[in-house]
């Protein structure tokens, strides 16, 4: 499925596929295994929870560097917010992390 990544976040979500049925998105870093964090499908976060998934359905269930560059870019205006404010977008501050170390994630997919 092909997105036309725009400069506004919302409008590039509104192109993703739904996730309703995922509870919890559980990512680990590919070489150690170590706990990279957790994504809940809630309010406030369920916009992210959307946007792993299509990262990880494009990308064999990682979060590489190249999907990070393209979850940054997807992420649009929230992304320049997370350069300026590090510790305000835990999600974006992590595809960022993948950018900088070329350490990538693999994840497990809860259903709810």
């Amino acid at each position: 499925m092909a997105v036309n990544v725009g400069p506004v976040f919302k409008a590039n979500l509104e192109q993703l596929p739904e996730v309703g049925g995922i509870a919890r998105i559980v990512l680990k870093t590919k070489t150690s295994g170590e706990d990279a964090g957790t994504i809940e499908n809630k309010p406030g976060t369920g916009g992210s929870v959307r946007l792993y998934a299509y990262l990880l359905s494009l990308f064999g269930g990682e979060i590489t560097r190249q999907a990070a560059y393209m979850g940054c870019a997807l992420f649009a205006e929230h992304t320049e917010d997370a350069h300026k404010n590090p510790g305000n977008h835990g999600n974006i501050d992590r595809l960022l992390k993948v950018i900088q170390t070329g350490e990538s994630l693999i994840a497990t997919v809860e259903n709810a």
